[in-house]
């Protein structure tokens, strides 16, 4: 689904699992797919090994693959990682729903859930231009095209 006009996503900071803040702005300059997971959702089981290839190209393309856990704690995610062979996965928490939430969350956030998983993909600006619900395979000639067309476009 397309976001028209592409909302702003810069100021944004996302926590890693070791507690140290990064904000999106960060990557400005890159194509962003901001995936939104969890370790109770049988999609994201399944899309997380496709994340973490996508995560080892990314260093020769022009964008970046950013997963954020909505787990509770970061223990809960390093050992739901670890049991899946993707200890080296880069990814972040959203502990406290202050990134995202669901329909029924009482305060809002800058990107709103609609299932699990949830991938946003942000432009070269840290502008989300869209978003996606369910499973993909990012890795996929079609899924690569985007994420490139997205890394290179001007603004």
């Amino acid at each position: 689904m397309q976001i028209d006009p592409p909302e702003e996503a810069g100021s944004l900071v996302l926590i890693d699992l070791s507690g140290k803040t990064r904000p999106l702005s960060t990557y400005r300059g890159k194509a962003v797919l901001l995936n939104f997971w969890a370790s109770w959702c049988p999609p994201c089981r399944r899309e997380l090994p496709i994340l973490r290839r996508l995560q080892a190209r990314a260093a020769r393309e022009p964008f970046v693959v950013l997963p954020v856990s909505l787990d509770k704690s970061a223990a809960t995610v390093r050992t739901y990682l670890d049991r899946l062979g993707l200890a080296d996965l880069t990814t972040f928490i959203d502990a406290e729903g202050i990134v995202a939430s669901g329909p029924k969350s009482a305060k809002p956030t800058p990107f709103p859930l609609y299932g699990m998983p949830m991938t946003y993909l942000l432009d070269r600006e840290a502008r989300s231009v869209g978003y996606l619900v369910g499973e993909a395979d990012w890795t996929s000639p079609e899924g690569l095209e985007l994420l490139r067309f997205y890394g290179r476009a001007a603004s």
